[in-house]
Formats: C-alpha cells, sequence, structure tokens
C-alpha cells in the first residue's frame, strides 16, 4: 500500500504520518526529511540562501524520486501537491489530505515559526494568507480528514476506518431464478478466501487474471488462497480488446481441459471489463457453464461490465457478435483496486456513471458533476458511492428484463453511438470515451426531437470537458458509422434504436430515427 499525506501546514502530517506507517508496518519518508539529506542543508537554510524557487525544484525532483517507492507513507509540505506535476507524481497512491481552521494551525504552529521559512515574518497573518490561497484547492482534494477537535491518533483512527476500510455492502439480486451476491467493501482482497469459502465448498479453482492485476497483487491474492487451503490454477493474459476473440478462446478451453477443469469446478475472473467478458463468456459455455465469480478491478467493470451477466467475444471486426447471458454466484468489489490505475481508466468509468445517472439516479448524476475532480484523484468514499448507486441503477432494470426484451436496452444510453464509433475506428478509441461521445449525441437526438432542453447537451458537454473527457473527434466517417449501426441491428432483425434522455432520471426508447438526424447528431462530435 502507498499513502501520501498532504493538506494545510499544521494539520499533523508528519505525526499522522509516522503514526499510520507504524500501525501499518509500513516505511515512513518525511520529504522535507527527505530534501534535507539529499541537500545537506536545513530547510529554512535553503530557503534562506537559495530561494523558494530553488527549494520547490528541490521538491520536484524529491517527487519524483520518491513516487518509484514501494509501499510507503509520504507526508508532504504543505504546497507540494498544489503543483500539478508533482501531484501527478502520486497519482498512483492513495492520496490522504487533513485540513484545521487557521486558528487551530496558529495554536499548533506557536513554537514552530522559526523553522517554517513562509511562516517567520508575522506568524498570524502569515497562516491566514496561506489558508485563505490554499483552502479552495485542497478542498477539491480527494479523502479529506478535518482534524480540528481530533489528536492524531484520532485522525489515524479515521483513515483506518473510513479510509482505508469500511462497512461490507451486499446486494442480493434474483436474475432469471438466479440467485447472485454483490459484495463491495474496501480491503477485500485482503482476505478473498473467506469470501470464495462462502460461495464455493470444493477444491477445483481457475482464475483467469489481467497480467497487470497479476504483477500488481497476484502474489498477495495467492499468498492469501494458499494460506487458506485454496491452490488455484491461473491462467494470465494480457488484456486488450482484441484478445476478445475465438483463438483465445480456444486457448482457455485447452488449458481448463489439460488442467482437468470439470463441471463442479469455480471459474474466477480478475481484471477490467475484457476479462469480464471473456470471463463469463468461457464460464458460461465450458462443459455447458460453470460456477463463476467476477472479481472486477477497473472502475468501468465495476459499475457495469461486470455487473448484469452479460458477456462475449468480437468477430469480424464487430464487437461482442457472439456471447451469452450467464450470471455469476457473486461479484467481489474491491474499490482499492482502483488505486492502481491510471488516469484516464479512471475517468472512462465516470462516463458509464454518468450515463447511469442519466438514466436512473439523479443523486448519481450530481455526484460526478459536482465532484468529478475529487472522483478523478480517487476520493474513496465517493467512488464506493458511485459504485454502489451505478449498481443499483442497473440491477433495478436487469432484474425485470434480463435477455434485453425491452426495458434492459436502457442501459444502452449512448451505445448504439459508441459502438459503432468503436468499430469504425477498429477500436482505436476507448469505450469510455466512445460513451461519452455517444451521450453528446443522445442529446442531441433528444434535442432534434424536442424530448429534451438544449440545456442539458451543454451541460453534458461541460461536465466532459471539466473531466478532461473528449468533446469532438477527427477521422470518423458519418455514412460508415451509419453503416455499423444498421449492420448492428440487422443481424437482430431489429430497426435501429435510440434512447433518448427527456431529462435526467428519465429516458425513453425511439425507434424510426431518420438518417438526416443521425447525420445532424454526428456532425455536433465530428470535427
Amino acid at each position: 500500500m502507498k499513502i501520501v499525506i498532504t493538506g494545510i501546514p499544521g494539520s499533523g502530517k508528519t505525526t499522522v504520518g509516522k503514526l499510520l506507517s507504524r500501525i501499518l508496518k509500513l516505511k515512513f519518508i518525511d520529504m522535507d526529511e527527505y530534501i534535507e539529506q539529499k541537500t545537506g542543508l536545513k530547510i529554512n537554510e535553503i530557503f534562506l540562501n537559495y530561494g523558494e524557487l530553488y527549494f520547490r525544484e528541490m521538491e520536484r525532483k524529491a517527487c519524483k524520486e520518491l513516487s518509484e517507492s514501494e509501499d510507503c507513507v509520504i507526508s508532504t509540505g504543505g504546497k507540494t501537491l498544489l503543483y500539478k506535476e508533482n501531484l501527478n507524481q502520486f497519482y498512483s497512491f492513495i492520496i490522504i489530505t487533513l485540513l484545521s481552521t487557521p486558528e487551530t494551525i496558529i495554536k499548533r504552529l506557536d513554537v514552530e515559526y522559526k523553522t517554517r521559512p513562509l511562516l517567520f515574518s508575522n506568524p498570524a497573518k502569515s497562516i491566514l494568507k496561506l489558508y485563505k490561497e490554499r483552502i479552495p484547492i485542497y478542498q477539491k482534494f480527494p479523502n479529506k480528514i478535518e482534524t480540528d477537535d481530533l489528536n492524531p491518533e484520532e485522525v489515524v483512527e479515521k483513515i483506518l476506518t473510513n479510509i482505508l476500510n469500511g462497512k461490507e455492502r451486499k446486494i442480493k439480486t434474483e436474475t432469471n431464478h438466479k440467485n447472485s451476491l454483490i459484495v463491495i467493501k474496501k480491503g477485500l482482497s485482503n482476505n478473498l478466501s473467506s469470501y470464495i469459502h462462502r460461495i464455493y465448498k470444493g477444491s477445483e479453482i481457475f482464475i483467469l487474471m489481467d497480467k497487470i492485476i497479476s504483477n500488481l497483487y497476484g502474489k498477495k491474492i495467492l499468498r492469501n488462497l494458499k494460506k487458506n487451503g485454496l491452490n488455484p490454477k491461473v491462467y494470465v493474459i494480457t488484456s486488450k480488446e482484441k484478445i476478445k476473440n475465438l483463438n483465445i478462446a480456444k486457448r482457455i478451453y485447452s488449458w481448463l481441459m489439460n488442467e482437468r477443469a470439470n463441471r463442479s469446478s469455480l471459474f474466477i475472473s480478475i481484471g477490467g471489463g475484457v476479462i469480464s467478458d471473456l470471463g463469463g463468456f468461457i464460464a458460461s459455455t465450458y462443459h455447458r457453464g460453470i460456477k463463476l465469480i467476477n472479481i472486477p478491478t477497473t472502475l468501468l467493470s465495476q459499475i457495469d461490465a461486470s455487473i448484469g451477466g452479460k458477456n462475449g467475444i468480437n468477430f469480424n471486426k464487430a464487437k461482442n457478435q457472439i456471447g451469452t447471458i450467464y450470471f455469476p454466484e457473486a461479484i467481489l468489489i474491491d474499490p482499492l483496486f482502483l488505486i492502481s490505475l491510471k488516469k484516464s481508466y479512471i475517468k472512462e468509468g465516470l462516463v458509464e456513471a454518468l450515463k447511469t445517472g442519466i438514466i436512473g439516479d439523479q443523486y448519481l448524476y450530481n455526484l460526478i458533476k459536482n465532484h468529478y475532480y475529487e472522483l478523478i484523484l480517487k476520493d474513496l468514499g465517493y467512488l464506493e458511492e458511485l459504485i454502489y448507486r451505478s449498481i443499483k441503477v442497473k440491477l433495478s432494470i436487469v432484474e425485470k428484463d434480463a435477455y434485453e426484451r425491452n426495458l434492459r436496452k436502457l442501459l444502452n444510453l449512448g451505445h448504439t453511438f459508441a459502438h459503432a464509433f468503436e468499430s469504425c475506428l477498429n477500436y482505436k478509441i476507448s469505450h469510455g470515451k466512445a460513451v461519452g461521445l455517444g451521450l453528446i449525441c443522445a442529446f442531441k437526438l433528444g434535442v432534434l426531437l424536442n424530448m429534451c432542453s438544449e440545456n442539458y447537451l451543454e451541460e453534458i458537454k461541460k461536465i466532459l470537458k471539466n473531466a478532461g473527457l473528449p468533446t469532438k473527434i477527427a477521422n470518423l466517417n458519418a455514412s460508415e458509422i451509419i453503416s455499423f449501426m444498421q449492420y448492428d441491428k440487422k443481424r437482430k432483425g431489429e430497426k435501429i434504436s435510440f434512447i433518448i434522455p427527456r431529462k435526467i432520471g428519465e429516458v425513453k426508447i425511439k425507434t424510426n430515427i431518420s438518417i438526416n438526424h443521425i447525420n445532424e447528431c454526428l456532425r455536433e462530435i465530428i470535427k
């Protein structure tokens, strides 16, 4: 586990960091001490002799070096992560933000002013000035804890109970007479064996695992399983959309047969949406169906791809042309997996959650609209709520229409466009970006059909822009996109259907949309 503690000067970063590292048995690094060791000078000497600009350059180098550290707790200077470059260096860390009021800070720093260069002259006035400058930025940081009325031990207790752990949230669902259990809990993967034992009493376990997850967590996961009497066979694979094909499926079938997997075996998929799509397809077809557990590790898979039973592989450049609907025994979700994700993958998941909020949850929509920055920086509380609400909306639809005869089509909001974009660009555009562009097209269609206000269209564009997601794209051919849409529906003997938003929380299915209207929607997003 890698943790970086930031926050207002005087909020207790160093004291809390030392105590937290002892409890978690992790190395502790104080960034100011690290810089002093590197330069051979005290921090106040660096400021006095070389100035703040020189110090900030030393700090920048320290951030780059320390970001490569293995499991540890790092406490930063008060201004360190206010620089975007430094903040980005620690993106794969759990960022914990400590806050205090100016009054509390003045009391705490009463005897420390001489060692703090930025507070040396007129300390109280300097603290108020720093506070006013920095607090608006820190309020957007993730995993915030107000420390005013807490001693260091109490702050650490809040970190342990509220940020790094939490209550187990269970969702029991029955779909097409199949009961499934969904568990959401931070740190769940540290005790995976106990969850497997609840679900499966046998010993024949086979795991399909994403290579990145294997490198990051594989040893720890397998150590826990073996320690508790489980000795699974593991197939590790590089996860890319293009591996969802018949040739790869054949290889995995052969592996299962060689390892003597049978109908009473358990198959576990650990990875993102590609792994759950492929793993679900394998589990549903091997011996006409074996027990399946999904352990999704990306935001997109935790809120969508692993939920609802859909799986599939691609064929002849078209996405998910061969597949089944097959419900797992359980879906085990650990939000801490998201800490290792790149920023682009978090953004992709936010788009899918945004879609879900538009379909059926105003609170979820507003959570993304108002807290996109904290979500992108992996605020674990907000992410957990986002995951839970997204799943609840999806299940409320899937439970009523498991096989997409009517109601489940609502979940395709933006996807008729998005799948065509992906196919047209040979999957060189990510699914999340494609869905974001598809949402713009869906709202544009709603405006053209007088079904929703143009204000919603502009708001969606603003949310996507704020999150750093594209609202325009080049190199798309409108006629080719329409051709992909028509092919996708012809194979099912259907007309092209579109999901149209009327307002946040209400969408409708429409068919017989004119080609002119579709072209106009595409002009909204094509550069």
